[in-house]
């Protein structure tokens, strides 16, 4: 799998990516990084895209990547997308101007109760599925880890990007 942008669109091994415009974007920008997120959403491939998509939710990214290592690019990497919120990095603000946002499906940060994991929207978990962390960002906690395909796209994204702008020297995640 090889992962290729032209004129800011995302291409696998030659052919577009599935392409669902967001409303929810704006003005161009010249990317200086990479922001990626969890979804924090049901684990259904439809449910992160169809709010990110949504114009009444006022938020989006670049590029949404399902379990299965499937990635939907919701908003053209010159542009600004909507993934960061009020945010603020090294000293600037407005990281959404910025960054280039990448979407990984995933429950979220989930609350132990019994033998299951909780997510925020009532979705149980076995706790043989995830995995116990602590971070300064998100306090202690389950996580459920992405997958191997989702990585290996992801990776590939991240190169691809790279390779397209040379403006790009940094990867946060959140």
């Amino acid at each position: 799998m090889k992962f290729e942008i032209r004129n800011h669109r995302l291409y696998r091994d030659g052919e577009p990516v599935e392409f669902r415009r967001s409303p929810n974007q704006s003005g161009r920008m010249t990317p200086v990084g990479v922001l990626s997120h969890s979804t924090a959403d049901h684990l259904y491939p439809w449910d992160g895209l169809a709010w990110l998509t949504k114009k009444g939710s006022k938020v989006s990214a670049h590029v949404h990547i399902d379990r299965d290592g499937n990635p939907v690019q919701l908003v053209e990497f010159d542009r600004i997308a909507y993934h960061a919120g009020k945010s603020e990095w090294n000293g600037q603000s407005g990281c959404n101007g910025r960054f280039i946002g990448i979407e990984l499906d995933s429950p979220g940060k989930l609350t132990k109760r019994g033998d299951k994991a909780v997510a925020w929207f009532g979705d149980t978990y076995p706790l043989s599925d995830v995995k116990y962390a602590k971070t300064p960002e998100h306090g202690a906690g389950y996580w459920m880890p992405y997958t191997d395909k989702q990585l290996e796209t992801h990776y590939a994204i991240l190169a691809a990007l790279g390779a397209a702008y040379p403006t790009i020297s940094e990867h946060l995640r959140h």
